[in-house]
């Protein structure tokens, strides 16, 4: 498992800071717009999304480069995952 860490963003809009390993069948690594199911390793104390619990994202933002139709390059800082409910992605 990879480490998809940094900011993990609810669908209401509100940061979960935590760290989390991702689980995507069938391929190495996570690329924008796929959807991932993730166990959180880390979080803060008080927070919705707790240590061990498995999250349901979609990939936002990665830290590589991404080109675009017109030619230009997208890179974000950080790695960025939207957790939505289990049962969108059904």
């Amino acid at each position: 498992n990879k480490d998809f860490t940094n900011e993990i963003h609810s669908d209401s809009g509100r940061q979960l800071r935590g760290k989390t390993s991702y689980v995507h069948k069938g391929k190495k690594d996570a690329r924008l717009r796929d959807t991932i199911v993730a166990l959180v390793n880390e979080s803060q104390p008080g927070r919705k999304v707790k240590k061990g619990q498995v999250v349901y994202g979609v990939v936002v933002g990665a830290s590589m480069l991404k080109g675009r139709y017109n030619g230009s390059e997208v890179k974000f800082d950080d790695n960025v995952i939207v957790l939505v409910n289990d049962n969108i992605l059904h």
